[in-house]
């Protein structure tokens, strides 16, 4: 039982006694701009989401950051520009009412508050195929 003490008390001290601070540095590139939208026909809000997946400085690993403070907009049939509305934790949405149109074009367009400015390239939005032959 005194063997038993003695190695525990040992032990304690070898771990608490033994601890040098290593100043470790992990140099992560990893910074991509993730974009997140869905335009449809639907009767609902359309929104537009902005993250950037960025590594941790402390341990290289990946983890998503909100882009808030972007300006957001839909551009339709290259003439007509949709303003979205920052509502927050970096959702962009359309105002109300606001729905795409079978037949139209359509260009996601934003600018971040460092003054980089992206755009989509221009998609018709296509009437949905009927459905010819359901099996089991």
């Amino acid at each position: 039982m005194k063997s038993l003490v003695c190695f525990s008390i040992i032990a304690l001290f070898s771990i608490l006694g033994c601890v040098d601070p290593v100043d470790i540095k992990f140099n992560s590139v990893l910074d991509v701009l993730i974009v997140d939208a869905t335009l449809t026909n639907l009767n609902e809000p359309q929104v537009v989401k902005l993250l950037r997946s960025k590594a941790d400085r402390i341990t290289g690993l990946p983890g998503n950051v909100t882009v808030t403070g972007a300006e957001v907009r839909l551009l339709v049939d290259s003439t007509h520009v949709i303003p979205f509305s920052d509502i927050g934790e970096g959702q962009y949405q359309s105002p109300d009412g606001f729905k795409g149109q079978i037949g139209h074009a359509y260009q996601l367009q934003f600018t971040l508050p460092d003054g980089n400015t992206y755009r989509s390239t221009v998609e018709k939005m296509p009437a949905v195929p009927p459905i010819r032959k359901i099996r089991t």
